[in-house]
This record gives structure tokens, sequence and C-alpha cells, in this order.
């Protein structure tokens, strides 16, 4: 995610509904901040304004490099607002790219 990606912010709203239904230890929900221009304090302002109470973290060029290779280039580009979901066993999928509603993540986070 990159906080002027408004694919982001979408999905993000949805992300809000979803939670709202889900038992919140059962299920943490991410925000990785992958654009290098970005630093924690503008992504805490973010999510505060928007009301986004989950967890955001900025991606050490490290992480986004790792998840690059391990995904492809795509993971890196915002807009295409990419899912990973890394299930208790530790095993993790991409899930794909593009918009899910409520309903589809809640579904997703009890796979």
């Amino acid at each position: 995610m990159a906080i002027w990606c408004s694919s982001c912010r979408r999905l993000q709203g949805e992300a809000k509904v979803a939670l709202a239904r889900l038992d919140r230890e059962q299920v943490l929900y991410l925000s990785l901040d992958v654009d290098p221009s970005e630093d924690t304090a503008q992504l805490a302002r973010y999510a505060d304004q928007l009301g986004f109470d989950w967890l955001f973290a900025v991606a050490p060029t490290s992480l986004a490099l790792a998840l690059a290779e391990q995904f492809g280039d795509q993971v890196l580009n915002p807009p295409s607002t990419p899912l990973i979901l890394i299930r208790p066993d530790g095993s993790v999928e991409l899930i794909g790219f593009g918009h899910r509603s409520a309903d589809e993540l809640v579904a997703i986070a009890g796979a």
C-alpha cells in the first residue's frame, strides 16, 4: 500500500468493515506500505485520520525486495492491491490482486 493510493484506501475501507465482523484475537490484518518515500509518521497520520485501527508498517527495502522475489514485482505496485495471506501454520499465499469486498475478506480470513 501507499498513502497516496486510492485503490488501497478503498480496500482498507472494506477491511475496516470486515475486521468489525471478525474475531480480532484470531485474525491479524496488516497494511504494509511499500513506497520508499513514505515514513512511519506519515503512515500513522494516515491511519489515524481515516480511523483505521489495525497494524500499519513501512516495509524496509530488504522486505520489499523479498516480497518481489517471492511474488513478483507487481506486489510493489500499490494500486494493484495485492493480498497476501499468512496462515497460522506459517504458510504464505498470494491470494491475488484487485479490490475485495468486506464479505470476500471475511471469507478469506476463514480459509
